[in-house]
């Protein structure tokens, strides 16, 4: 009875071991797909010239392009924020929402100053 009670327990840490092994790669895949999108983002601002970035709403949230949607959902909101810290400077901040398998809402940003002469070589990314 004894050796029956103990084999539970090392079956049930066992398999509770493995559950969250598979929550916590779940969650480093999420964070790299959103690191992705990001640095997507701020690619596509760097190729933006200053009449352009000038032009942009001073907030936006949209979906990725329709490839990433069709491979992972709409599980991803990107929200574009754009201040003016300076004159000739635009404060640019992307951040991407998703909700995780557990139900959870997260975030990631990226955020960089633009100048006119271009957008800095930098950026500052917190978790």
């Amino acid at each position: 009875m004894m050796a029956v009670f103990i084999l539970a327990l090392v079956f049930a840490s066992a398999f509770t071991t493995l559950g969250q092994g598979y929550t916590i790669v779940e969650n480093a895949r999420d964070f790299t797909r959103v690191s992705q999108i990001l640095l997507s983002e701020l690619e596509n601002l760097r190729t933006k010239n200053w009449t352009d970035i000038t032009a942009l709403p001073t907030s936006e949230t949209y979906q990725p392009d329709a490839a990433f949607t069709d491979e992972y959902g709409d599980r991803y909101a990107i929200t574009r924020t754009i201040t003016t810290p300076k004159v000739n400077q635009r404060g640019l901040l992307v951040t991407v929402s998703f909700t995780d398998s557990l139900g959870h809402t997260r975030s990631l940003f990226y955020s960089t100053i633009y100048t006119k002469e271009g957008i800095g070589d930098f950026y500052y990314r917190t978790f």
